[in-house]
């Protein structure tokens, strides 16, 4: 193995690519078809990433591959406490370090902003999410019964900042 280059299809070589930046209004039909791609019914309608955009207590955070928008990151900072409001990776960029990278982002965010704790809410049976979600030291705190539309129940999670040491070495 080389410098940043790894055969495993890890994240060293491919996170140089990744490009973070702050959502704009032009960005909103490829976040719009990337939210139905990954949530469907539960899908939010574009008024809710407008209104993201403009709420000074929100961060919208997109992610690009090679100029491609492939993800976004929505966060809500208030008072101590924050919420991760929303996240989306494409399928064909998903298990690459993408969401590891827009956590990081986020989570960075609310730490420097005073952030104490941080809550999410997830599918119970999307175990990548929760597996991702653990890694960065969220552990379920409640319950959201037939939260989805399809009947499924959310897990409600909870972290506290500073996040534990995870291994972020795979970003530049």
């Amino acid at each position: 193995m080389r410098g940043l280059e790894r055969t495993d299809g890890g994240h060293r070589d491919g996170a140089r690519r990744f490009e973070t930046s702050v959502f704009v209004q032009e960005d909103l039909e490829t976040i719009l078809a990337i939210e139905n791609e990954a949530f469907a019914d539960d899908a939010y309608p574009a008024e809710e990433f407008v209104g993201s955009h403009r709420a000074p207590d929100q961060r919208f955070l997109v992610v690009r591959h090679d100029q491609e928008l492939i993800g976004y990151i929505i966060s809500l900072l208030r008072h101590k406490y924050g919420y991760i409001v929303s996240m989306a990776v494409r399928k064909a960029f998903q298990r690459r370090g993408v969401a590891s990278l827009l956590m990081q982002h986020a989570l960075t965010a609310m730490s420097a902003a005073e952030i104490t704790d941080v809550y999410l809410h997830v599918g119970e049976t999307n175990l990548s999410a929760l597996a991702l979600y653990r890694k960065f030291g969220f552990a379920a705190s409640g319950v959201r019964r037939h939260y989805y539309a399809d009947g499924t129940d959310a897990l409600v999670m909870r972290s506290s900042l500073p996040i534990p040491a995870t291994d972020l070495s795979v970003f530049p």
